[in-house]
């Protein structure tokens, strides 16, 4: 035990004996990953069947944008912290297969509601079960992982959110064309609660810090304000999380409002948009993921500014792909030029949720994430789209039905300051790695 009360195991032969094998740290990567697509499934489900929920229920846009952002998100900003918390002291593996079947249910009922409160309240429950998802599993990922596969093994986890998107589009289009958004909703839910019995019947809990060459550890758990206090002293992590703020705002405004935008300005039918746009979002989205993680991890190892710098240089691209599907005078166009933005805008995930791990000891892991994912969530899911569907409902009066169009074009050209934030967590990376374990108070 060092002076500041953290026990260091230098030498890493030890724990890293009683890592998993290669198989079942593969299998186990490959279920959590299905965990989170249905994660990302039934967040975004919404998305597609919002113009049908829209008319049904007779919603204006800022109540969409509600019921697509904070209504979820307010909730799982309030819950997901209290779930690391346990999750840093419990079974992981338990917590997240709960979770699961929590939040898949509810978004069967989701099915019922006959008006704006009640789907209002039935996301609110969507959103407290898949707080329990991403912090324990980030936690068991990087007890399996070691620091220099961790960005690499968090993209493989994070393609949960461009596969779930391409399934959500894709499944929930054809399904609310076909059946209704009511019965959309039922048979999306159903496969979570299969899954959840798989995970707790198949996935072993990791032992902490097994991946670790020098372990950090603790005889108490730290608390949540050590936690959050050891965060906020490094610079580079404050940055990040404000550059993956506004990005996350972004990206979920894309996934909320970009079907909303084809049935508007182009009078796409529901299928047609789920498949098309499920392709366009899902696949790029998905390599995107990838890429960003294997470039953060390969050129990290030479420079470990560029484990950040990866995310800052996707919103430099960006940018002016966005504004230009969004203003775009044909379907064609439009769906042509946001592969661009669906490819990069995945790219600053797994270097992020990477980071975050590495800059914490084992205990905090979960608590670390859920910090992270807080943020994210209240500001980024419940922030972006609610702000993309007041501006919309501001343009109205002057811009029509393009009014949309230009709302998600002015929010899309904030990725220049996530740029920015980026570039500024990358400068201070390699001190704040310098001092992993100390200053605990």
């Amino acid at each position: 035990m060092d002076a500041t009360g953290i026990a260091v195991a230098q030498s890493p032969e030890g724990d890293l004996q009683h890592r998993a094998s290669k198989t079942a740290r593969q299998y186990a990567i490959g279920i959590l990953f299905m965990v989170y697509m249905f994660n990302q499934i039934d967040r975004q489900i919404i998305a597609v069947l919002g113009q049908s929920i829209k008319t049904d229920l007779m919603l204006s846009d800022t109540q969409l944008g509600f019921l697509t952002g904070f209504a979820f998100a307010v909730f799982y900003s309030l819950t997901s912290i209290p779930i690391a918390l346990i999750a840093d002291r419990t079974n992981r593996r338990n917590l997240i297969s709960g979770a699961l079947a929590l939040w898949s249910g509810m978004t069967a009922v989701c099915g019922l509601a006959q008006n704006f409160w009640q789907l209002a309240v039935a996301r609110l429950f969507v959103g407290i079960g898949e707080a329990g998802c991403s912090p324990p599993a980030h936690s068991m990922i990087s007890d399996m992982f070691k620091r220099e596969e961790r960005a690499t093994a968090l993209a493989v986890y994070g393609l949960g959110i461009p596969v779930g998107a391409l399934g959500g589009l894709m499944v929930g289009g054809l399904l609310g064309e076909w059946l209704g958004w009511r019965s959309a909703l039922f048979v999306i839910g159903a496969p979570g609660v299969v899954l959840a019995i798989v995970l707790r019947l198949t996935v072993a809990e990791p032992k902490r810090g097994a991946s670790d060459t020098a372990i950090f550890d603790t005889q108490d758990t730290p608390t949540l304000r050590q936690t959050a206090r050891y965060l906020w002293k490094r610079r580079s992590f404050r940055n990040m999380l404000a550059g993956g703020t506004i990005v996350t705002a972004i990206s979920t405004s894309m996934v909320m409002w970009t079907p909303a935008f084809l049935e508007r300005s182009f009078a796409m039918s529901l299928g047609e948009i789920g498949v098309l746009l499920g392709l366009v979002a899902g696949i790029p989205g998905a390599i995107g993921m990838f890429v960003g993680g294997y470039l953060s991890d390969r050129l990290g190892k030479h420079d470990q500014r560029w484990r950040l710098w990866v995310g800052a240089m996707s919103m430099i691209l960006f940018c002016p792909f966005s504004c230009a599907a969004y203003l775009a005078s044909s379907p064609k166009m439009a769906l042509l030029l946001l592969t661009v933005p669906f490819f990069l805008n995945t790219m600053y995930a797994a270097a992020s949720f990477a980071h975050a791990q590495s800059l914490v000891t084992i205990r905090m892991r979960s608590t670390a994430a859920a910090i992270l994912l807080c943020v994210l969530a209240l500001f980024g899911y419940g922030g972006g789209p609610q702000v993309v569907g007041i501006l919309s409902d501001l343009l109205a009066p002057h811009a029509g039905i393009a009014a949309l169009s230009y709302a998600m074009a002015i929010f899309s050209a904030t990725s220049l300051f996530g740029a920015l934030f980026f570039y500024r967590a990358g400068v201070f990376l390699e001190a704040d790695l310098a001092v992993v374990g100390k200053d605990i108070d």
